[in-house]
């Protein structure tokens, strides 16, 4: 079933100076998704966030929301709710208090302001807090609390402006999780700000991946990480190795400079290619037809290894592995590479 449109930006342009930090973008966020402006500083992400909430005014181009056209309005005209990565609460209130302000603005009667707060808490998980004060809170309790504040006051979008970034990592994910199932209960429409690439794949129905004021690709995670749009993007989405060569339809191969076959199926006519190889799509292996190379560096993550490989002709690629690394691997050892076949590359000029 198709969702309707919640917000609509019409190629919108804001220029400051000659900088188009927007350049007359167009994109719709539906009903109900969770979307994600992803991008380096200065990409124009959050410029976009702040004139669809109003604190930018725009050079050129509507907003719409809810199919009214928004552009001129103060951001308290347009039933936008607003996290921030600073939590923005009122110290000197209790819980409770914090979560009742939009509402008290709205001069909503009081028997709706007690059932509205009693609701957000729970559906925070705070409710016992309610009467503390955010002194006494931890900053994932804090940022819980600014979720439930916007969400009382029921917007037409959630605004969500690098919420997670004041977080040590552990707290990070465990708010991910909470915004996963706020999301879920809620059926809310939220609009998510960051530059954290994993945070993004994880928690977005799509994501738009923007770059210089533009948006480079608008897809869904798993569009957007394997079959992105161009070399930005793939470089951008996760770790990748580009090898260059030329592709042979008939024997399904990439030959490289250094002499390499990389098996490979692309829908592209025989010539030179840029192939592009996510880091689980190379395994070291006991094979001695393999690709030889030496190990140039090692990087252990949360359940994951990731090793550097400087090939015997200088290409230097990355190979994922779960677990930790073996002990019997140290930098300089000669290892074997074993490459998946590859389905993504980019046409190069002949």
């Amino acid at each position: 079933m198709s969702r309707n449109v919640k917000v609509s930006v019409q190629k919108v342009l804001k220029t400051f100076g000659t900088l188009a930090a927007a350049d007359n973008i167009d994109l719709d966020i539906l009903e109900g998704e969770f979307l994600t402006l992803l991008g380096a500083s200065g990409c124009g992400k959050t410029t976009l966030m702040r004139m669809i909430a109003g604190f930018e005014t725009v050079t050129s181009g509507k907003i719409l929301i809810d199919g009214k056209d928004v552009t001129d309005l103060a951001p308290r005209q347009r039933n936008l709710g607003m996290v921030f990565q600073q939590y923005s609460l009122f110290p000197h209130m209790t819980i409770a208090e914090n979560v009742s302000y939009g509402l008290r603005a709205r001069r909503t009667n009081a028997a709706e302001i007690t059932k509205r707060v009693a609701e957000m808490l729970d559906l925070v998980q705070l409710p016992h807090l309610a009467e503390r004060k955010p002194p006494q809170l931890s900053g994932g309790q804090q940022q819980r609390v600014a979720l439930a504040r916007a969400l009382a006051v029921r917007p037409s979008v959630l605004m969500l402006d690098e919420p997670l970034g004041a977080l040590d990592q552990k707290l990070r994910e465990q708010l991910q999780e909470e915004l996963r199932r706020l999301h879920r209960e809620t059926g809310s429409t939220f609009l998510f700000v960051t530059h954290d690439q994993e945070e993004a794949l994880g928690l977005s129905d799509r994501i738009a991946v923007m770059k210089d004021g533009k948006i480079a690709q608008l897809a869904s995670p798993d569009e957007l990480y394997l079959r992105p749009a161009n070399e930005y993007v793939a470089d951008f989405i996760g770790k990748v190795t580009f090898i260059d060569g030329i592709y042979r339809a008939a024997a399904k191969h990439v030959t490289t400079g250094e002499g390499l076959a990389i098996p490979a199926d692309l829908t592209l006519s025989d010539g030179p290619v840029r192939l592009v190889i996510r880091p689980e799509n190379i395994h070291l292996t006991d094979d001695t037809e393999g690709a030889s190379g030496k190990l140039v560096e090692i990087a252990r993550q949360t359940g994951t290894t990731t090793y550097q490989v400087r090939l015997d002709g200088g290409q230097v690629v990355k190979s994922r592995h779960l677990g930790l690394s073996d002990a019997a691997l140290r930098l300089g050892t000669s290892v074997r590479l074993r490459f998946d076949t590859c389905k993504l590359a980019y046409p190069l000029a002949a």
